[in-house]
């Protein structure tokens, strides 16, 4: 097993006593908080509540008054409404969102999710006419459209009114819908950019709801929850609150579809929290966007029959487990393929092997393994369909758009963006990212880093500082779990597990108690007697009660002694 790369330790900056004394707080609360940009004390009020937080008016989006005055007369005159979504677990949750949300309402409904490959991200031609000939006169998109400019075109032209709805940076020219709800628009007045595509179907069915004076559907706060959570935004303002309170939501109220979710993962609802849902739910309903269609997760996610939902449930499984053993194949001869990358700033492989909807986990591995940014590239016949995952040191979308004349299509963020392009350019690809890649790093070689948030031991943190840990969840990008440094702890037993022996568990003594360790992704022997780590506590129910453990983020021989 190639080893991951040597991280550089960060101790971040000791609270200043002033906003110590202004939080009013323990040093460690204070010293937490303070990481996480708190600074007063209604400022750590608004955070450590339990469920209420920032919340905003979704009439300040653009566009929505107009769009629920559309929606509203499209229900009343029984139009049909079509809802196109995406392929990913915020595509999929969104589109159940507002089927869901209308449904009640006794709204005339068509859902279309599209194939991945076969279509790809976004609107597409083929899919508006399938929805044309269903007799759609309201087409509303989700976790997508803003630059679907020729597309929507199409639709104006076979009488179909468009409300997008996309969470996505606009591009310069516009498409010319109906309504265009997205926070990121220049116009926008919106308080908070980092909605997701999940996020703003729950605005647009709640504007619909306070419009029609109505309460909101149970269960839509639980999924805008998991595709705020999947799609990796960051937890904080108005997505914090979201993600809270539909939290809640998924450990009480809890749908036939995800109950048969919960059974095949070996969850139960009160462990739920932002892990689970990252690294259990979240793969299992991508799983079949990956490998057949993504319509299998949003039927488990929509359907009111017991029998449906565990055999969707089912399937779902039998597909994850599939998309694992394929991902570690692949990686294999990714890894082949590379060979030693050396001082390359930039990871790009391509083969007849790679599958489009593993793509993207083999760049998250590379990347993960060798910190650079990595595209892997999936070749059928002269079409190219690729998939890349970056670094925050590099911007990988701004350096597609640098490219974009060798796409047919491209999108994406910073960290995750893809693309369609024809195989004849693609050693001009190469040449043209690499460029990229070397005027992005100036010659310098990017080393990952961890940032601590200061140094205790495990025993130190439990009690009251451990109850303070889960007030400060739910964790994720904006809002990560509180690490620490602990130095020479004593190393009692090591074993290697997985089934390519690539994780390590440990037994380890701190001085005061023994704990349970595990290092993802770190398995090697351990020669030393004692380790400096870095580290989170973790909480799981392992038969009624709860365990403690301890999960090293990384590790290396103490260069201390007690």
């Amino acid at each position: 097993m190639i080893p991951t790369m040597q991280k550089e330790w960060k101790l971040r900056q000791q609270v200043p006593s002033e906003i110590r004394f202004a939080l009013g707080t323990t040093d460690l609360e204070a010293q937490l908080l303070f990481n996480r940009g708190i600074r007063t004390s209604k400022q750590r009020r608004n955070f450590l509540e339990d469920s209420s937080g920032p919340y905003h008016d979704p009439f300040l989006l653009p566009d929505m008054g107009q769009a629920i005055i559309r929606l509203v007369q499209a229900i009343n005159s029984h139009e049909k409404i079509g809802i196109f979504g995406d392929f990913d677990v915020d595509g999929i949750t969104a589109t159940a969102i507002l089927v869901q949300g209308l449904k009640p309402l006794e709204a005339k409904l068509a859902p279309y999710i599209p194939h991945r490959v076969e279509e790809g991200h976004g609107l597409n031609a083929g899919a508006i006419q399938v929805l044309h000939q269903s007799d759609v006169k309201l087409l509303i998109t989700v976790d997508c459209g803003i630059t679907s400019v020729p597309e929507v075109a199409q639709a104006s032209d076979l009488n179909m009114d468009v409300i997008i709805t996309d969470h996505h940076s606009p591009p310069p020219l516009l498409p010319a819908a109906h309504s265009l709800i997205d926070p990121k628009l220049k116009h926008s007045s919106y308080p908070f950019s980092d909605l997701t595509g999940a996020g703003l179907a729950l605005k647009l069915i709640d504007a619909l709801y306070k419009y029609l004076k109505r309460e909101l559907t149970p269960g839509l706060r639980g999924l805008a929850a998991i595709g705020t959570i999947a799609d990796v935004a960051p937890l904080i303002d108005e997505n914090r609150t979201i993600v809270k309170q539909g939290l809640l939501e998924l450990k009480s109220n809890v749908s036939l579809g995800m109950q048969s979710l919960y059974e095949t993962a070996n969850l139960l609802p009160e462990s739920l929290n932002t892990e689970a849902i990252s690294f259990s739910l979240a793969p299992r309903l991508n799983a079949s966007g990956r490998l057949h269609h993504a319509e299998t997760s949003f039927n488990l996610l929509t359907t009111s029959n017991p029998k449906d939902a565990k055999a969707l449930a089912i399937e779902l499984e039998k597909y994850n487990s599939e998309r694992r053993s394929m991902t570690d194949t692949l990686l294999d001869i990714a890894l082949e393929k590379i060979g030693p990358i050396d001082d390359a700033p930039i990871i790009l492989v391509s083969g007849k092997e790679f599958v489009p909807g593993i793509s993207g986990l083999i760049a998250s591995r590379l990347v993960d393994r060798f910190y650079r940014p990595a595209v892997v590239m999936s070749l059928a016949g002269s079409t190219i369909r690729a998939s890349g995952r970056s670094i925050p040191e590099f911007d990988l979308v701004q350096s597609l758009y640098q490219c974009a004349d060798l796409f047919e299509r491209m999108g994406g963020h910073p960290m995750a963006a893809g693309f369609v392009m024809n195989q004849v350019r693609l050693q001009e690809l190469y040449e043209r990212l690499t460029d990229a890649a070397d005027q992005q790093f100036s010659g310098s070689k990017p080393i990952p880093s961890i940032w601590i948030d200061c140094e205790m031991t495990p025993s130190d943190l439990m009690g009251d500082p451990i109850n303070l840990i889960d007030r400060l969840e739910p964790f994720g990008s904006g809002n990560p779990a509180p690490t620490f440094l602990a130095k020479s702890i004593l190393v009692k037993q090591t074993r290697l597990v997985g089934n390519r022996k690539q994780h390590l568990m440990l037994k380890l003594h701190d001085g005061h108690s023994q704990w349970n360790a595990i290092a993802f992704n770190q398995g090697q022997d351990v020669t030393s007697e004692r380790i400096d780590m870095v580290y989170n506590i973790t909480k799981q129910i392992w038969q009624g009660r709860q365990v403690m453990s301890i999960r090293i983020l990384d590790f290396h021989e103490s260069t201390s002694r007690r």
